[in-house]
């Protein structure tokens, strides 16, 4: 059952775009299973799939990649050790994790740490209840977002990070005073930034960036 798990992640993570679209990656994707055999667990980190299978009532993680650990310990706090030795999660994420599952909140939990982001999020639900439930964890890179925005729209330096801004819902206002630049030298570069990707409004701009920069 684990077995068919760990390849049904790395099936899926060789098929995303977004994942595909690197040269490293479909360089691995294309060397076949080989390291999944050896090891499924480190083949799931290298295919960038951090992932770990984690029992809701308890909290306890049968089973968890070390890049999963290592994200999770520094975003959400360290693991607690049972007396049998089995990982238990963090107090914050078990209690998400619930609430998620549940259906009463968000089934991805978020930290911002410095430039970048750690996402965890609810992947599979079990077929059996009593088996554990996968969670995903995403490292997101605000900088490489940045980058990937400025050569996707080919944007000036100023009007990437006017655009970054406009993605994460600020206001002209609100942008400007973040750059240091004036409301309007922020209205001129929101127009470039409209012409350039070929849209009429910044929800517009919006959508079109978060489709072709997906995070």
């Amino acid at each position: 059952m684990r077995s068919f798990v760990f390849k049904s992640i790395l099936i899926a993570a060789c098929g995303l775009p977004a994942f595909a679209r690197s040269a490293d990656n479909a360089a691995a994707c294309a060397l076949g299973y080989r390291s999944f055999a050896e090891s499924p667990l480190a083949a799931l980190d290298a295919y960038g799939n951090p992932t770990a299978a984690v029992n809701i009532a308890n909290g306890q993680v049968p089973w968890i990649t070390n890049d999963a650990r290592r994200l999770i310990a520094e975003g959400f706090g360290d693991f607690k050790t049972t007396a049998d030795g089995t990982l238990q999660l963090p107090a914050k994420v078990s209690i998400w994790l619930q609430d998620a599952v549940a259906s009463k909140g968000s089934r991805k939990l978020k930290r911002t740490i410095d430039d970048r982001e750690i996402v965890l999020e609810v992947s599979q639900k079990p077929d059996n209840a009593k088996e554990p439930w996968l969670l995903v964890v995403r490292e997101v890179s605000q900088k490489l977002i940045r980058e990937d925005l400025k050569r996707e729209f080919g944007l000036t330096p100023k009007e990437t990070e006017v655009l970054y801004w406009i993605v994460q819902g600020k206001q002209q206002g609100d942008i400007g005073e973040i750059l240091g630049i004036s409301p309007l030298t922020a209205k001129k570069h929101v127009e470039n930034i409209l012409r350039k990707m070929g849209v009429s409004s910044k929800v517009q701009a919006t959508v079109l960036a978060i489709r072709r920069v997906p995070r």
